[in-house]
Order: structure tokens, then C-alpha cells, then sequence
């Protein structure tokens, strides 16, 4: 399956989509050859695929770790992975040209599940459907259970109104992500300039509601090779969609607020955008090993690419439901509307990203 529809630039080169094509059938048939368990099931970071590092905290301040990229070639002294398949001739070619390079990171496998934009994901449902954390206004005398809240969503109320409200929303649903001890986190990159922050679905992020706006086919195609119901999704959150997309705080304001409620220093990724796949995980409690999937990629590319994918773990949507609906006066909405939501977010994201001809595969189905 491709994203038909999608209306960006990240795809791989036509020649080598057959291929990818194969490897990732294999990936579907085998996905326990690739799934790795994670720290927490609720999701928190982002499904970029680029290579990526943590900065940290020395004597002199603030500084990034020594890059240092393992040449994945096979070594007696320093095999990359006890269970990795002895590399081929051309996946060894392109990893020695990765390793070569010292500007790019080793790569890694983050210890949260992946969505668009990390902590963004979860907060658009806020944004779009429940409305649990709207910010209430002070001169407002009616208790915020006793007004119908979505009201401040229509059209007459948008505009610089809600470009003023945001922030607030945005800081609100993290503070209360981070207090009910759930991990908060984005990321940057090092090539963001401006507004940006160099996270394609923050950046993006008016653009993306824009095209859910519009509900075309390629979300509802993604909805059903993930196991979500696209009729679930509510009629009002695309209608919203629209409404809202020209009102939103930039990418570079939207990372600022969720790191001042991060528990540790945002991820920068390096590089430009190189994935040439997805890969949407539907089984619980696990992610994609990235190490691996580096070396299984670095086979049908050639040698000068460096093999990324995008990762949705797909299943990591139902912690995002538990944490608006588990408490004891939730919003009045079903758990297959809020999964379809950020569903369909994260499928926006990806028709906004990627180009028409990318590849996409479930695993765990």
C-alpha cells in the first residue's frame, strides 16, 4: 500500500520501491523479528525517522554527546546486535557510508511510543474533541462543567481569540500529562531557522488540520491498515479541523511549551528527511528496534542514502483514550472517537509529509 493522496516530498527513489516492497512483506509476515518493548505505553515521542541525540548536562554547561555512528558492517569484536542477520555486500556499503559521516548519530530506539510530534498527538485530541484542559477564562462565572465548553470552537469565536487561548491549552494538557506521572516530550532539529522547530508535524501543523479538514481518502485508507474505524471519527473534529487550522501557535512556540514540562532535554534530530517507508506497529507494549531496521533498510537503498522510516505505534492510541476517559468525570465522548482522532491526526500528518509513492506496512497483525 501507498499514500494515495498525500501531497509532500518524502518518498524513495522509484527504482528502489519494488525492493522496499519485499523487505517490508517480510517485515509484516516476521514482525517479531523487529519489535523491541518500551518504558511506557503512553506516547511521547515522535515518529521522525531521522537519527537523533539528547543533549546533556557537563561542568561546562550545556553540550551534545560525541557522535559516534558504529559502522555496521559485521565485526567479530563488535557485532551491532547478537540477533542481526550477517550483512549483504550492499547493506555493508551503505552502512559504511553512514559511519563515515560524523555528523550523524548512531542510531537509536527512543523508550516511549511514537506519533506525530510526540506529546502533540495527544493534545490535538484535547484540541479537536474533548476540550478536558481548555483554558476557562477568569471573568467567566459559570463553572466549566456547567457550559457546553466546544462552543469556543465556532467559527465566531476563532481567529486572534483562539491564537491567545492555545498556549495555555497546550501548557494545561502537559502539566496534567506530567502529573499523572506520564511522559511529556517533542523534539527539534539541528536544521530549524525562524518559527520552525524542526518537528515536520509542529511546523506543519495548520497545513495538516487544513488537509483533515477536507477528510480525503488516504486518512480513511491508513484508518483501515491500522485497525481503526474511520467511521468513528466524529463528523464535528474534521469540521473543526478547518476552523481552527489558520489559528495555531507556530512550531518553534508549540516545542517551547511542551519542553518547559518535559522531564528531560528535547531530542534533536539530525539531517534532512530521508525515510522511505511506514511502518505503523499495532502490537502493545513494543516499538520498532531502529538499529535493525537501520541494517534491514541499508540493503535496498543505495549507498549514499541513510535508511530511515517513519514509526507509528499505532497501538500506543488507546493510552491516549485512557488518559482522557480514566477518571471519574471524563469527557463525554467514546473510546473509538478519541482513537480515531489521533488516528487521523497522525494519518494527516503522513499525507502531509510524505509523497504519493511512499510504502506503508503494519506489523503485528
Amino acid at each position: 500500500m501507498t499514500l494515495a493522496g498525500a501531497i509532500g516530498r518524502v518518498e524513495p527513489p522509484s527504482e528502489h520501491r519494488e525492493a522496499l516492497e519485499a523487505l517490508l512483506d517480510g517485515m509484516r509476515r516476521t514482525p517479531e523479528d523487529l519489535l523491541v518493548p518500551v518504558s511506557s505505553s503512553h506516547p511521547a515521542s515522535c515518529f521522525d525517522g531521522r537519527p537523533w541525540e539528547v543533549p546533556t548536562l557537563s561542568l561546562d554547561g550545556w553540550c551534545a554527546p560525541e557522535r559516534r555512528v558504529r559502522d555496521l558492517a559485521p565485526k567479530d569484536s563488535a557485532p551491532m546486535s547478537q540477533s542481526s542477520p550477517a550483512l549483504d555486500p550492499g547493506r555493508a556499503a551503505a552502512a559504511t557510508t553512514i559511519a563515515a559521516s560524523p555528523a550523524v548519530p548512531a542510531p537509536r530506539t527512543p523508550l516511549t511510543p511514537r506519533v506525530a510530534g510526540g506529546t502533540l498527538s495527544t493534545w490535538i485530541v484535547d484540541l479537536l474533541l474533548t476540550a478536558l484542559f481548555l483554558p476557562t477564562a477568569p471573568e467567566d462565572p459559570h463553572p466549566r462543567r456547567e457550559i457546553d465548553r466546544m462552543t469556543l470552537l465556532t467559527p465566531a469565536r476563532l481567529g486572534e481569540e483562539l491564537q491567545s487561548w492555545t498556549p495555555a491549552w497546550l501548557s494545561l494538557t502537559c502539566a496534567a500529562l506530567r502529573g499523572a506521572g506520564l511522559p511529556v516530550s517533542a523534539h527539534t532539529d539541528d536544521r530549524a531557522a525562524g518559527a520552525d522547530c524542526g518537528c515536520g508535524a509542529a511546523d506543519s501543523l495548520g497545513s495538516i488540520l487544513a488537509l483533515l479538514g477536507q477528510h480525503p481518502r488516504g486518512v480513511d485508507d491508513l484508518l483501515g491498515q491500522w485497525g481503526v474505524d474511520p467511521g468513528d471519527l466524529p463528523t464535528d473534529v474534521v469540521r473543526r479541523c478547518a476552523a481552527v487550522a489558520l489559528n495555531l501557535p507556530t512550531g518553534d512556540g508549540i516545542v517551547g511549551i511542551i519542553s518547559g514540562h518535559a522531564q528531560s532535554p528535547m531530542p534533536v534530530m539530525h539531517g534532512p528527511h530521508g525515510e522511505v517507508a511506514v511502518l505503523a506497529n499495532t502490537r502493545p507494549g513494543t516499538t520498532v528496534d531502529v538499529p535493525h531496521l537501520t541494517e534491514l533498510l541499508a540493503g535496498a537503498l543505495p549507498a549514499d542514502h541513510t535508511p530511515q522510516a517513519f514509526i507509528v505505534d499505532t497501538w500506543s492510541f488507546g493510552a491516549i483514550a485512557d488518559f482522557f476517559l480514566d477518571r471519574e468525570d471524563p469527557p463525554p465522548v467514546t473510546r473509538a472517537e478519541v482513537i480515531a482522532t489521533v488516528a487521523a491526526f497522525n494519518a494527516a500528518t503522513l499525507l502531509t509529509l510524505c509523497g504519493p509513492g511512499m510504502p506503508t506496512v503494519a506489523l503485528g497483525d
